[in-house]
């Protein structure tokens, strides 16, 4: 069961990340499903990586503020480029 969780979480990193380079938001919600499944795992293994389970607790935090930001209206730049 562990290995399946593993692979589940790995593929599901790699779609986050795919969705994310299209542009789209919910990359984010992927990674943050993915990073539940690697917690969950961290739990389930003996002995429990804690940096592993610090680690993916942080990404979730990322993804709900790159969730939030994306969201957001777009305001024009004032970059003199753009």
């Amino acid at each position: 069961m562990l290995t399946m969780l593993q692979w589940l979480a790995t593929a599901l990193s790699f779609i986050g990340a795919a969705i994310n380079i299209k542009r789209s938001r919910w990359g984010f919600m992927v990674w943050n499903v993915a990073a539940i499944i690697w917690i969950w795992w961290a739990l389930l293994s003996s002995p429990i990586p804690a940096g592993l389970i610090v680690t993916q607790a942080l990404f979730m935090c990322l993804n709900v503020y790159g969730f939030i930001e994306w969201s957001r209206p777009k305001t024009p730049s004032s970059d003199p480029k753009a």
